[in-house]
């Protein structure tokens, strides 16, 4: 995680086609926000492969926003390639989150 002031930079790691999973979408969830809730983080910025499909996908569901593609980017298997540039903003996710929580309960911690 790197974090400055309310920004962050998140990555992930899926083995197979775990993204798939519905936990997955409601860990994934649950991470967001904690992340912007508890934490105060506005802006969510995650940069991934250009041709991992599952990733976007993922992200899409817990609603980022692909922003475009940046030629290049990465080393991988010893060749640049793309990255992909997905955003997601507190006030676009929250109204998500409400619907999720209403339809999953979740017990809460002190």
């Amino acid at each position: 995680i790197n974090a400055s002031k309310s920004r962050v930079r998140a990555e992930f790691c899926f083995i197979g086609d775990a993204s798939e999973d519905t936990a997955a979408r409601d860990l994934g969830l649950l991470w967001l926000a904690y992340w912007m809730q508890d934490l105060k983080i506005d802006v969510i910025h995650w940069v991934l492969l250009e041709h991992n499909i599952s990733a976007r996908n993922y992200a899409l569901k817990l609603c980022f926003k692909d922003c475009g593609i940046i030629p290049g980017y990465h080393y991988y298997l010893g060749k640049l390639v793309g990255a992909r540039v997905m955003v997601v903003k507190a006030e676009d996710f929250l109204l998500e989150l409400q619907i999720w929580r209403a339809e999953n309960p979740v017990a809460e911690t002190a």
